[in-house]
Formats: structure tokens, sequence, C-alpha cells
């Protein structure tokens, strides 16, 4: 019988590993399988690793997404607060200075200016009177400002400072029209330093109403109407605060130095606003001017006596 040759060949090859000893076999299979258990673990953590840093990037990518979301949503949140503020601040702002220009345009007319004319004498040669020389007339020698607070039977009433008309031989009231009237000295007190002035009411278009002093508190807002330095400022307008309440100040008058119970404002009060009023935001007299310190080196301490006690 022939054999093929390539025939022979496999057989021999397969008697050539069938030669190997069992010993060696076994021996080979276990280093095998000992490469497999240590790289096992490391293919593990490489795969477990990529796992994880995939997550994890996900996972910081997707919170990176949330937080500009949300800071996107603050910001714009904000913006919107801050624009909201900004707007609701102009409207007040606004609404107030329409409010107080209103009420002031309302009060003005019940604010009038008061001149004090007073009697001069000329005297004749070395300053002794003569009376072939001597003559007498009567010259402006002070203004100041007064409220109107009452209108009845054909008459309108006037309060006042009595400094404003003290000693005066005649008086006139120039109303917020233009008008120009003779007033006459009703009653006065020099220790209050109040007075009440008589004009005829032809005339009188608003009578102020008073509010309660009592319940004034320091920091709130008060505006000042009078006729500062006279009638070419008249009804000047000034604002300011209740800078102290129940302030007692001593006051050189007349009939002796006196203590009085006043409202203290930085509202600017100059020489003629004496006698006007000092206006809570209603447009309520709550104080009439009365005095400042004008000291060197002091601003902004003016006093008014109390509604009350007026």
């Amino acid at each position: 019988m022939e054999y093929n040759r390539e025939d022979q060949l496999e057989t021999k090859n397969e008697l050539i590993v069938s030669d190997q000893k069992p010993d060696q076999a076994i021996k080979k299979a276990e280093q095998q399988k000992r490469r497999l258990s240590w790289m096992t673990p490391i293919l593990s953590g490489i795969i477990g690793g990529s796992l994880v840093l995939g997550v994890t990037t996900y996972q910081h990518s997707k919170d990176e997404t949330a937080n500009a979301s949300v800071q996107t949503q603050t910001n714009e949140t904000t913006n919107s607060a801050a624009s909201s503020n900004h707007a609701n601040t102009e409207k007040l702002s606004s609404t107030n200075s329409s409010d107080i220009s209103t009420m002031v345009e309302n009060v003005s007319p019940a604010i009038v200016g008061i001149s004090n004319y007073q009697k001069q004498t000329e005297n004749g040669m070395f300053g002794f009177e003569s009376n072939s020389s001597s003559s007498s007339n009567e010259e402006e020698t002070g203004t100041g400002s007064g409220v109107i607070y009452k209108k009845a039977n054909g008459k309108a009433y006037i309060i006042t400072n009595n400094h404003v008309v003290e000693g005066a031989s005649k008086l006139t009231v120039s109303l917020s029209n233009g008008k120009e009237v003779e007033g006459k000295l009703l009653g006065s007190d020099s220790l209050t330093d109040l007075a009440v002035v008589e004009i005829s009411a032809d005339h009188v278009e608003k009578v102020a109403s008073f509010g309660d002093s009592s319940s004034l508190k320091a920091g709130e807002s008060v505006i000042a109407i009078g006729n500062p330095l006279g009638k070419d400022l008249s009804r000047t307008v000034t604002q300011g605060i209740i800078s102290g309440i129940d302030r007692t100040v001593s006051v050189d008058t007349s009939a002796g130095q006196t203590e009085m119970n006043v409202i203290q404002t930085d509202a600017a009060i100059n020489p003629g606003n004496s006698g006007g009023a000092l206006l809570n935001t209603k447009g309520e007299v709550i104080g009439i001017n009365s005095m400042k310190i004008s000291e060197s080196g002091v601003e902004g301490i003016g006093f008014a006596i109390p509604s009350n006690d007026v």
C-alpha cells in the first residue's frame, strides 16, 4: 500500500504533539491561565476607568450647562429686578416732585408778603427838631411774610410774626395775584412772636389749612414758602426736613427775654421769610417760620413756631 506523502507528514506531526509529556502540557496551560489572571484586573481597571471618566465628564458637562443656565436665569432676573427698581425709583421721584409742585401751586395763594411802614421825622439843623422845618412821612422799614388762615364776613385774617409788624404805622399786604391791599393790625404778642392782620377778602383766593405739629418726627420732609429779601423774591419755595422737635431757644424781644418752643428745620429761611409757612407734604401748615441762627460758620439751622402753639 502506498501512502500519500502529505498524509505521512500530518501523521508525524500529530505524533510529535502527542509525544509531549502530560506534566509539561499542564504546566504550559497553567502559565497561560496565570497570564490571563493578572491581565484581567488591569483590563477591567482600564475599561472601568474609561467608563467613570466618561460618566464624570458627561456629568460635569451637564452640571456646567445647568449652572450656566441657572446663572443666565439669575442674571436675567437680577437685571430685570434692577431695571424694575430703577424704573420704580424714577417713577417715585417723578411722582413726589409732581406732588410737591402741585401742592405748592395749590397753597401759594394763601402766602402773602407784608410790608412794615413807619413814620420818619426830618429834623432841622444840628439835629434839633424845628416846627417850621420838620415834616413826617412813612417809609418801608422792613418786609416779611404771612399766612391767610381764615376768611369770613368779607374779611380775611393773616397770621404772621410780631417782629414783622412791630412799630408799624401802616401795613400793606401783597397777594399772590399781584394785588396790594392795606392791612389792619388786630393784635400781637411779643413773647410768642405772633400777630394777626386783617385785610379785605375781595381778592383772597385761598385759605391755608393747619396740621398737627405734635405728630411731627425728625427726618420728615417740609417745605418753606415766603418772601426772602423782599417782594422781588416773593413766594420763594425751599425744601428740607424736620431737624428736631421740641427745641427751646432763648429770644430777646421788646418785652424782654423769653424761652420759645420751636421746630428746627434745615429748609432755607432768610430775612423776609419770617411769618411764612412751614408745610408738610400734604400742604398743611405745621409751623410759622420765625428765626434762624446766622452766626459765622453756622448753616441750615432755622426755627418755626409749631402750628399747635399758633
